[in-house]
């Protein structure tokens, strides 16, 4: 067994580590963690090994960062990685100096302030924000790695979700004058999928249907929303992908595909988000087998076959009238 030198004892002693819950004060903050004790076996008393006692050290740091909110070490590289930008140009871009950000990696705590703009850029949308105001404070060759990394972040390349995503979205800001959040987005989504394959027979929206807590979502496009800082909660504008990746004309899709967009948001638009929720958990019989089955994802099979049945039993047709709207359509069999 490995001996460590105890001072009371003045000589090199058998010791055992132990876990222990051990309490901190800094800055009148104080902080709880799991960490290790190391005692001697002849006389009990405390001893210091630099590894086990920089271990409690780098615990503590984190759990203190945790009740303050501030980013943690390996947050900072994550953005660094995310970016493909080193701490130097990254601390220039932000109008800090060179050594701020070389400190932190070294286990300097930032303050709040700087925390939150280092999470903040994490989202690459707020990273674009911060490139185009400051994008000369760092050298050309730094700018071209950036821009390609915060572009390749914000890349979705479904084109067609895309168009009918942006339908939503300007339907929304146009009629309403407000945003749409994410969990409502992809209700109407659903809606647009059941709906097409139920009145033409096929989707263009190839993406997976999941079933998340509060409803049907689309597993590519929420994953990809998730990634660049959005939650189902957000509210979307317009633009959130580059404008390149971000077709708005309806007029790409076919005019049978365009009479299913208006009859979704016909039907379902003006609707606040709890009420299609309640909606699709009480009624939709093809969100209910999924449930059944203890499935995530949703055959979009029994979508089809369901939101067919009731096209049958209720004679919807698609060319509907904005004016004269059939509610009972909100209320599936």
């Amino acid at each position: 067994m490995n001996k460590h030198y105890c001072f009371k004892c003045r000589a090199k002693v058998d010791y055992t580590i132990n876990e222990k819950e051990i309490t901190s004060t800094y800055n009148g903050i104080t902080i709880s963690f799991n960490g290790k004790e190391v005692t001697c076996n002849s006389c009990g008393g405390l001893i210091s090994i630099r590894e086990i006692t920089n271990e409690n050290v780098r615990k503590g740091n984190a759990k203190y960062r945790d009740v303050l909110g501030i980013i943690k070490i390996e947050e900072i590289k994550e953005v660094l990685n995310m970016y493909n930008i080193g701490y130097k140009p990254l601390a220039n871009l932000l109008g800090w100096s060179e050594v701020t950000i070389a400190r932190y990696l070294k286990g300097l705590m930032p303050t709040k302030e700087y925390s939150d703009i280092l999470k903040k850029i994490k989202n690459p949308i707020e990273m674009r924000k911060i490139y185009n105001a400051n994008k000369n404070n760092i050298t050309n060759v730094a700018q071209k790695k950036l821009l390609k990394s915060i572009d390749n972040l914000l890349k979705y390349d479904d084109i067609n979700t895309l168009i009918v995503l942006n339908y939503f979205v300007d339907k929304v800001t146009n009629d309403y004058d407000f945003s749409i959040t994410l969990s409502k987005l992809n209700k109407l989504m659903y809606f647009f999928i059941a709906w097409q394959l139920a009145f033409l027979n096929y989707t263009i929206i190839y993406d997976d249907l999941e079933l998340s807590l509060h409803g049907p979502i689309l597993k590519k496009l929420t994953s990809n929303m998730l990634k660049i800082g959005y939650s189902e909660k957000s509210y979307i504008h317009k633009n959130i992908f580059s404008s390149n990746e971000a077709p708005k004309k309806k007029e790409l899709l076919k005019e049978e595909d365009a009479k299913v967009l208006n009859f979704v948001w016909n039907t379902y638009g003006k609707y606040e988000n709890k009420y299609l929720e309640y909606i699709i958990y009480n009624h939709d019989k093809a969100v209910n087998e999924t449930l059944k089955n203890d499935n995530k994802i949703i055959d979009k099979d029994n979508v089809k076959t369901y939101y067919k049945s009731i096209i049958d039993k209720k004679n919807i047709v698609l060319e509907q009238d904005e004016k004269s709207k059939d509610d009972s359509i909100l209320i599936p069999i």
